[in-house]
């Protein structure tokens, strides 16, 4: 299920007030001062984790947010969650378009802890977990399920700093590319037997120096391997 492959999160504090005469809940969103870049991606990672999930698939909206929240905040780790498979089977059906809710509860927990397994999948695969902060992810996630995250953030605010940060990512792959390439030529040219052909950016390593003739250019060689 390709919507379960995203990033993902739960604050730590939510306010909840009482309406003036109508006994209906009202959750105030927490307004965040973030104090570096690392709070503000980390806030629009976990917002895109939430939106992107409800984005993928309309039935998503439909799910118990509370449990999708203590699903992923329970599961932020590099432990697969291969226990959900039956329950997610169950609730999605086999082709992943189904909704039954007689596991409303249970598939949404499961749902929310294979996407906080996922993010920290993808976070470690591009060794940038040291660039988030954990807590901030989860108030993110928390306010984009329920659409409290334009109170600290805009969409386009989110859509620019994880432009940013995917910049930033890209730039570490290439640096650490071309670190790895150096050390390649590196031990490549401080072998004796490495020479240069011409100007072609072409190194020929002779392990043997052979005994026969010089061909030339129009020469027909017979060569094994």
């Amino acid at each position: 299920m390709k919507h379960l492959m995203k990033l993902g999160m739960i604050p730590l504090v939510m306010i909840v007030l009482f309406a003036c005469g109508g006994g209906e809940e009202e959750m105030v969103a927490e307004v965040i001062k973030f104090k570096n870049s690392k709070e503000k991606v980390s806030f629009a990672i976990g917002v895109e984790s939430a939106v992107g999930l409800f984005k993928e698939d309309p039935k998503f909206e439909d799910l118990d947010k509370a449990m999708l929240i203590e699903g992923f905040n329970s599961n932020i780790s590099s432990t697969p969650v291969t226990d959900c498979e039956e329950t997610l089977r169950k609730f999605l059906g086999e082709q992943g378009m189904d909704f039954d809710t007689t596991y409303l509860k249970e598939g949404s927990r499961c749902i929310g802890r294979m996407s906080g397994f996922y993010f920290h999948m993808q976070m470690t695969q591009m060794g940038m977990m040291s660039e988030i902060d954990i807590e901030m992810v989860k108030k993110g996630f928390f306010q984009g399920v329920y659409e409290q995250d334009t109170v600290n953030m805009s969409a386009d605010e989110r859509t620019k700093v994880l432009k940013e940060f995917g910049e930033k990512i890209q730039n570490k792959f290439l640096t650490e590319i071309a670190e790895k390439d150096q050390i390649f030529w590196r031990d490549v040219l401080s072998r004796p037997g490495v020479t240069q052909i011409g100007q072609t950016g072409i190194y020929m390593e002779t392990i043997k120096a052979g005994s026969g003739g010089q061909p030339d250019m129009t020469s027909d060689v017979e060569a094994h391997y």
